[in-house]
């Protein structure tokens, strides 16, 4: 409770009486992705895993976040970081882009070869070139031979110094092992 009062403090955009204030799981969660530069947080839905992933860049020092969830949740990620925008400090909306994990995945998403092995068009990542990726619904990662799967590993291999923050409420459908790729 007392990280979440202190973090609440550092964080809101007015002085108190504040509205609104961190629950103890969310402070714990910038806590730790501050520590040590990074985080898997399994949070059961309903937990704040948006306000968690809108105030991470803040917390993180981050020049350049990149938001990636599911397409179908654009629209209700830009409303509720416009929410957060006029509380909390963090990003502009407009400068934490969103990328879905269907554009990641799709055809012009990957980086285009010449017969020479040129590199002809970078992926979507190259271009955006985060230095911090927050995975919404990073279950969707799970399908080891999925082709967002694929960019993200060549993407961190190429700038290991990328945090990467992993936000699920259901990390597993059969086994722990659905996990694996995301603590890695």
């Amino acid at each position: 409770a007392e990280t979440a009062a202190f973090l609440t403090e550092r964080l809101a955009k007015s002085a108190a009486p504040y509205p609104g204030k961190l629950r103890p799981l969310q402070a714990a969660c910038l806590s730790e992705a501050w520590q040590v530069r990074g985080l898997a947080g399994f949070l059961k839905p309903g937990a704040g895993k948006s306000c968690l992933g809108y105030l991470l860049p803040a917390v993180l020092a981050s020049r350049a976040p990149l938001y990636v969830a599911p397409a179908n949740m654009r629209q209700d990620m830009a409303a509720e970081f416009a929410l957060f925008a006029a509380d909390w400090k963090g990003p502009a909306p407009a400068a934490f882009p969103f990328l879905s994990y269907e554009k990641l995945a799709a055809p012009t998403g990957g980086e285009d070869v010449d017969e020479a092995g040129n590199v002809t068009r970078l992926t979507l990542l190259e271009r955006i070139r985060p230095d911090l990726i927050v995975f919404d619904e990073s279950h969707a990662l799970a399908a080891m031979g999925n082709v967002a799967t694929k960019r993200v590993r060549v993407y961190l291999r190429k700038n290991p110094k990328t945090v990467v923050v992993a936000l699920t409420g259901s990390p597993f459908k059969t086994s722990i092992r659905d996990a694996a790729h995301i603590l890695e």
